[in-house]
C-alpha cells in the first residue's frame, strides 16, 4: 500500500478513510438495538423489505413482458384488438404494481419515523467510535475492528434492562440511560484493548533487548 499510495500521503491517511465503513457499521448498531428494544419494528421493517424487494422484482418481470409484446407483435398471428386488449392488461398489471411498491415505500419510510428516537444513541456511539479509532493513527497495534465495536453495543445492551413500557418508564430517560451505558462500555473496551497493546509491546521491547543483549 505504501507503494501505490506514497509514504508520506499514506501517513495523512485517518485509519477510517482504510478500512472501516461507518455508514455500515452505522445501520448495524441501530440494528442491534432495535432488535433488543423495540423487536416488533425490527420485524416489520425485516417485511417490509421483503415485499417491497419482492414487488421489485415483479415489476421488472412485468415490464419485460410488456416490451417483449411490443416487439414481437405479429399482426398477421394475432388481431389488432386482441393486441390492445392485451396491451392494457399488461399495462394494468404494471401500473398495480408501481402503485403496491409506492405503498410500500411510504409504509417504510413510516416506520422509520419510529426509529427516531433511537438514532440520536446511535449518533453518539459512532461519534465515540471515531474518535477512538483516532488512537490507531498514534499506535498502530491497537486494533478494534467494526465486529468488535458492534460486540460492545451489544455488551451495552446486554448490560441494561429493555425498556419497560407497562411500568410506565419514560422513553427519554432510558435512552440517556442506554447512551450512558454505551459510551461507558465503548471507553471500557478501548482501555481494556489498549492495556494489552501496551503489554504486548512491553513484551516485545523486553524480547528484544534480551535478543539485543545476548548477541553482544
Amino acid at each position: 500500500m505504501e507503494k501505490v499510495l506514497g509514504c508520506e500521503l499514506l501517513k495523512g491517511l485517518n485509519v477510517l478513510d482504510l478500512g472501516l465503513n461507518m455508514e455500515i457499521l452505522e445501520e448495524q448498531m441501530l440494528h442491534e438495538i432495535l432488535c433488543r428494544e423495540c423487536p416488533e419494528l425490527e420485524t416489520r421493517w425485516q417485511d417490509l423489505k421483503i415485499r417491497a424487494l419482492d414487488t421489485c422484482k415483479a415489476m421488472e418481470a412485468a415490464e419485460e413482458r410488456l416490451l417483449t409484446m411490443l416487439l414481437f407483435q405479429n399482426p398477421k398471428r394475432q388481431k389488432p384488438a386482441n393486441f390492445l386488449r392485451n396491451m392494457v392488461r399488461a399495462q394494468g398489471k404494471l401500473c398495480q404494481l408501481r402503485a403496491h411498491y409506492e405503498e410500500l415505500e411510504g409504509q417504510k419510510l413510516q416506520e422509520m419515523v419510529s426509529w427516531a428516537p433511537y438514532r440520536p444513541v446511535v449518533w453518539h456511539g459512532i461519534a465515540m467510535v471515531k474518535a477512538l479509532s483516532q488512537l490507531q493513527n498514534l499506535l498502530p497495534l491497537f486494533r478494534m475492528s467494526p465486529e468488535k465495536w458492534l460486540a460492545v453495543t451489544k455488551q451495552a445492551l446486554d448490560s441494561m434492562k429493555p425498556r419497560e413500557i407497562n411500568h410506565g418508564e419514560d422513553l427519554a430517560s432510558h435512552l440517556l440511560q442506554l447512551r450512558a451505558h454505551l459510551t461507558r462500555q465503548l471507553l471500557g473496551s478501548t482501555v481494556t484493548a489498549l492495556g494489552l497493546t501496551q503489554c504486548w509491546v512491553l513484551h516485545l521491547g523486553l524480547g528484544l533487548s534480551h535478543l539485543a543483549s545476548s548477541r553482544s
